[in-house]
This record gives C-alpha cells, structure tokens and sequence, in this order.
C-alpha cells in the first residue's frame, strides 16, 4: 500500500514557534505540541490528497501518527524551533522526513 507524503513543509507551517525541549529529540508538553500539529496537519494533507482516494481513513491516521511521533524523536529543539521560525525544512530535515515517511508508510 502506498501513501503519498504531502510536502513537509506544509505541515511544519502549523508548528508553533516555542516548541523547545530536551537537547536530542522533544518531549513533554512541547512535544505533544508538535505531534499533536503535526498530526493535524499531515492528516488534512492526506485525506485531501486523490492519490490516496483508495486508503481507508484508519490507515492514514496511523500513518500520520507514526510520522508525527517518529519525527517529535528525530528533530531537536533547535530544529524544531527553526522550522516554526522560518516556515522551511533544512535539507537534513527533509531527509528526515522522507525518512520517516518511508517507515511509516511500510508499516501500513
């Protein structure tokens, strides 16, 4: 099954500007934060996306989950911080990002 990942950057758009937390990975109210937009985010980009006409809702939620979860794991605080800032995802954001999308579409 293939589900196709929007741009990230449309989904980092949504991040709030004071997720700041521990030095490797976010965590407590500032991760829940990120996950919780970030999820939001990915979700809408899915669902609205007609490539994945075919994937049933449940699915793209756990995707959107996994890839919300995996990537609040791989960034740091000042990463997370730069992309609410400057509304734009380094190249080694990005490679994250495909990243944990390709792990996370292989789960579903």
């Amino acid at each position: 099954m293939k589900i196709f990942i929007g741009a990230f950057l449309a989904i980092a758009t949504i991040i709030t500007p004071s997720i700041i937390a521990a030095q490797t990975g976010l965590s407590g109210a500032n991760r829940n934060d990120f996950v919780e937009s970030t999820f939001k985010g990915c979700f809408q980009s899915q669902t609205s996306d007609p490539r994945n006409r075919e994937v049933k809702t449940a699915t793209l939620a756990q995707y959107c989950l996994c890839f919300s979860n995996e990537m609040a794991d791989g960034l740091s605080p000042e990463e997370a911080q730069l992309i609410a800032k400057m509304q734009s995802a380094t190249p080694s954001i990005q490679l994250l990002a495909r990243e944990v999308s390709k792990r996370c579409a292989s789960k579903n």
